[in-house]
């Protein structure tokens, strides 16, 4: 389970308890403009067992940006969370999910690692909560990473999303505690076709 956009304290907390109620942790990927108002935050998140992720602190394209800059952006956030009582970040999670190889080898080069997701109810749109709710345990599977964000209508169903998910059989983990993914098997190249004999008459 994977939170984006904040933090913001009274959502943090609330996120917390609901998933520490079902034996769950979460991971919360914040930017820095946000952290920066209230950076008490990270020490409270990884205190009590939860991981912290690197969301940029501008929340910016980093696909669109120099090198310069998304070391700026990936490292003045690692700066600001580690300065604040907070554990160094090991996931980094491109705002709008813009990224490329460029930049995956310069986050790789900070100790970064690619987090992306599996299912996205979408609800930074408004959506009502509900709707939230269903598509999430819909489309639940093993392994799978789920993308949410700090916003008013989720706030208001976690306890909902996190019950669910645990009635369904599923544990709620931090990305670190997920097995690795295997990787896709090598394809086999293609068979050379065979040369039929020329005709000798």
């Amino acid at each position: 389970m994977t939170i984006d956009d904040g933090p913001a304290l009274t959502y943090v907390l609330k996120a917390m308890d609901e998933a520490e109620k079902v034996g769950g942790h979460l991971t919360f990927f914040v930017t820095g403009r946000h952290l920066s108002q209230d950076p008490q935050i990270a020490r409270i998140i990884t205190r009590r067992g939860h991981q912290i992720g690197n969301h940029t602190w501008n929340h910016v394209a980093l696909a669109k940006q120099p090198e310069a800059k998304i070391r700026q952006e990936l490292g003045s956030l690692n700066d600001l969370i580690v300065k604040s009582g907070g554990a160094k970040p090991t996931f980094f999670r491109p705002p709008y999910g813009s990224h490329n190889a460029f930049v995956d080898k310069i986050a790789a080069s900070m100790g970064l690692k690619l987090a992306m997701w599996d299912v996205d109810p979408q609800d930074w749109n408004g959506k009502p909560g509900a709707q939230t709710v269903s598509i999430i345990l819909s489309h639940a599977r093993p392994n799978a990473i789920v993308l949410m964000h700090e916003v008013h209508n989720t706030y208001l169903s976690l306890g909902a999303i996190f019950g669910g998910l645990t009635k369904m059989g599923y544990t709620l983990v931090r990305l670190d505690q997920l097995p690795p993914k295997s990787p896709k098997p090598a394809k086999k190249p293609a068979a050379k076709p065979k040369l039929k004999p020329k005709p000798t008459h």
